[in-house]
């Protein structure tokens, strides 16, 4: 009779504990949770680094123009310093 109550006991624990496990989530549960998290980094980091290729490209094309400016900065610095030569202005 004791065997009895005592197996019934347990029993009646182990379905207490599985009933209040099943609020929590499983191993499996949170592999695929991570999963998603992981496919939304991945398309999050994919379009922050799209935007940012747009935004080197821009800052590389005005650098690009900034050299040009200077060089042609630089030859009406001589050509100017030429005529003022030429016409003794300086």
């Amino acid at each position: 009779m004791k065997q009895k109550t005592i197996a019934s006991s347990e029993n009646t624990i182990r379905t207490i504990i599985k009933e209040e496990l099943h609020h929590y989530a499983s191993k499996k549960d949170l592999n695929k949770a991570m999963e998603k998290q992981d496919e939304k980094f991945k398309e999050y980091k994919d379009e922050i680094l799209t935007k940012l290729d747009g935004i080197v490209a821009e800052l590389e094309n005005h650098r690009i123009d900034r050299d040009l400016d200077a060089g042609q900065t630089r030859d009406h610095e001589e050509r100017i310093t030429k005529i003022e030569k030429h016409l003794n202005l300086d």
